[in-house]
């Protein structure tokens, strides 16, 4: 380091969708706060931002002003990954298996570490940091560590705080059928996800998209927009969170997995496969079969479109022809349509429908 006052920072993640965020701080790594400012922060009023084909606007873009005036003498600060934290590594079969997170550390050569609880261990790492970035971590952290940095945490939160504070705002988002999804970040707190909001991003929420399709694209956000959040951090920019708008979402459990297809729409049921086909997955008792059928791919069918067409049915499996292509598809209530393009057999086996021969 050429700078004789560093802004150390620290990263608090487990999960592989955050990595772009990771590999942006140790971008920065050596530069200023004036070159970030320069370089990196081109257009900081800019309302738009773009992740592959999606864009992604900001809600109350703040106008900024003499910025560097502002930072005053951290303006001239390097920025140093200093370490990254995250969760115990899991044990499958008597092999440890690091967290996405823990690999990128190792393989980035960035100083590493995995409480067991973070809270009880080594609180003087937090001490040594100037401010802590956090994302899809998994552990509750006390008042006393937020306390420590000098300009305390940040945090990566996917959802339009203060909807959905909790474990799962991807998967409420998309099995809730909401019309718009996003990303927020926000000043940590001892409460959860209550903490003042920095930055925050929409989009409109299409119902094709899955939740591992929305974690990529919000990692991606977090990265390019995590200058901005720190900057607002250390100004001490942003708002309070409506506290009469407030809703929270619960951890996923297995048995959430099973479902009726005749007590849920085509559409409540493709929001459920898009929402947990990462966990606990889709999964109905199926007669024809005889067995569970996990759903992988499925769309929504239009009654229109069967119109003047064969229909020839086994159980609850329908089928026809069109345009020289086998469609199947399952009635479900209201009589809406799902069109089951792929499922994964009891056995293990995966099925693409569209050339399986019913008998």
């Amino acid at each position: 380091m050429t700078n004789t006052k560093t802004l150390k920072i620290g990263f608090v993640s487990s999960s592989d969708f955050c990595i772009p965020i990771a590999e942006t701080l140790l971008s920065l790594q050596d530069k200023t706060f004036n070159e970030l400012i320069d370089k990196h922060l081109i257009g900081l009023n800019q309302t738009n931002y773009q992740i592959n084909n999606t864009t992604f606007k900001i809600i109350e873009p703040h106008d900024y002003q003499d910025i560097k005036t502002l930072l005053g003498e951290v303006n001239n600060w390097a920025i140093e990954l200093k370490l990254i934290i995250s969760q115990p590594d899991n044990t499958i079969r008597n092999k440890s298996i690091p967290s996405p997170i823990s690999k990128w550390a190792i393989d980035n050569d960035v100083e590493l570490w995995k409480p067991e609880n973070i809270n009880k261990e080594n609180n003087k790492t937090f001490e040594q940091l100037d401010l802590v970035v956090t994302a899809s971590f998994g552990q509750l952290i006390s008042q006393n560590l937020l306390d420590k940095p000098k300009y305390g945490f940040i945090n990566w939160h996917p959802s339009l705080l203060p909807k959905y504070r909790g474990p799962t705002p991807m998967q409420s988002t998309i099995v809730n059928q909401d019309q718009k999804y996003g990303l927020s970040w926000i000043t940590m707190t001892k409460a959860m996800d209550d903490g003042k909001i920095l930055l925050q991003l929409e989009n409109e929420l299409i119902p094709e998209v899955d939740f591992n399709e929305i974690a990529g694209e919000l990692g991606e956000l977090g990265g390019k927009t995590l200058a901005i959040a720190m900057l607002n951090q250390i100004l001490n920019i942003g708002k309070k969170q409506n506290e009469t708008q407030v809703s929270f979402c619960k951890k996923v459990e297995k048995d959430q997995r099973l479902i009726e297809i005749k007590n849920l729409t085509a559409k409540e049921i493709m929001a459920h496969q898009k929402a947990y086909v990462q966990f606990p997955s889709t999964i109905f008792e199926d007669e024809y079969f005889a067995s569970k059928i996990k759903i992988i791919n499925c769309n929504i069918l239009e009654q229109s479109q069967l119109e003047n067409l064969e229909i020839l049915s086994y159980y609850n499996w329908n089928v026809v022809k069109i345009d020289k292509k086998q469609i199947v598809y399952l009635e479900c209530k209201d009589k809406t349509l799902l069109q089951i393009n792929k499922i994964k057999l009891n056995t293990g086996k995966m099925v693409d429908m569209s050339g399986y021969q019913f008998k």
